[in-house]
């Protein structure tokens, strides 16, 4: 939503190539990434400029956003005004919206983390619209300062609590998945490879959102499903890991993202 919002209004024309693939893209951790680059690196750390950088605590927390974004605030001097929004809303937005509903294993247990951050001098809570509003309103006062020269660089980070869109599920018709290839692949070999283990067989994987809908319905309605339990690491390397661990019957499953997960690993 915040995408589309920003390309109707046409800011994105006056961001970069790499802005441009962003929005396009949606985002993902192309934004940390941005972020480390252009307070990490010559000469672009030595711009006078402003930077933006919106993010949902999800795709934040798998790649590292926040410690990032203190370690940048502590290890490096850029000459930017660089702002991080994180929207703090206890989800994966993407995932939830494919199934229609909140996937237990993807909930994000994070308010203390947030909480714990707002002592920081560089960071602010914004509960509700009010407090999004006023802090908006002085970000702006200072991004006018700073680009007069009246005021100096700095990071910041921006916690967005409060807001929450409520859209549509893309669902669309899932019976052609329930009747796919790929599930009765899962089902066939998935149920031989459980059987004779005495505990659910773990199935680990990450933020799923390429799969989500195989997955959920693998796990809710197949009666293969109920032969697993779902462990979603914080990161697509996180759950490789686990699957290089001792397991329960010597078996687990690892599922992961076709694109963006082999690619992290």
């Amino acid at each position: 939503v915040l995408m589309g919002s920003v390309v109707g209004a046409g800011v994105s024309l006056l961001t970069d190539s790499d802005g441009v693939s962003m929005l396009r893209d949606a985002s993902i951790g192309h934004i940390i990434s941005k972020l480390n680059q252009v307070i990490a690196v010559e000469p672009f750390k030595s711009a006078h400029a402003v930077y933006n950088f919106f993010i949902g605590d999800g795709a934040c927390r798998l790649n590292g956003g926040v410690e990032l974004a203190l370690h940048l605030m502590e290890g490096h001097k850029a000459q930017s005004l660089t702002n991080l929004f994180i929207f703090n809303n206890h989800k994966w937005a993407i995932e939830d919206n494919l199934v229609a509903e909140t996937f237990e294993e993807h909930a994000l247990y994070n308010k203390s983390f947030y909480d714990l951050l707002q002592h920081h001098s560089n960071v602010v809570v914004c509960e509700n619209d009010l407090e999004l509003r006023e802090t908006l309103s002085l970000l702006s006062r200072k991004a006018d300062a700073y680009a007069a020269g009246k005021s100096g660089p700095g990071l910041n980070i921006i916690v967005i609590r409060g807001l929450d869109v409520s859209l549509p599920p893309m669902i669309g018709d899932i019976e052609p998945i329930r009747q796919s290839s790929e599930m009765s692949f899962l089902r066939n070999v998935l149920g031989k490879f459980a059987e004779g283990c005495q505990h659910k067989v773990p199935l680990y994987g990450c933020s799923a959102f390429e799969y989500i809908q195989y997955l959920h319905l693998f796990m809710e309605e197949m009666p293969e499903g109920k032969k697993y339990q779902y462990v979603c690491g914080r990161t697509d390397i996180q759950a490789a890991h686990m699957c290089g661990m001792t397991q329960p019957d010597g078996k687990c499953v690892l599922f992961i993202n076709d694109v963006y997960g082999i690619n992290s690993l």
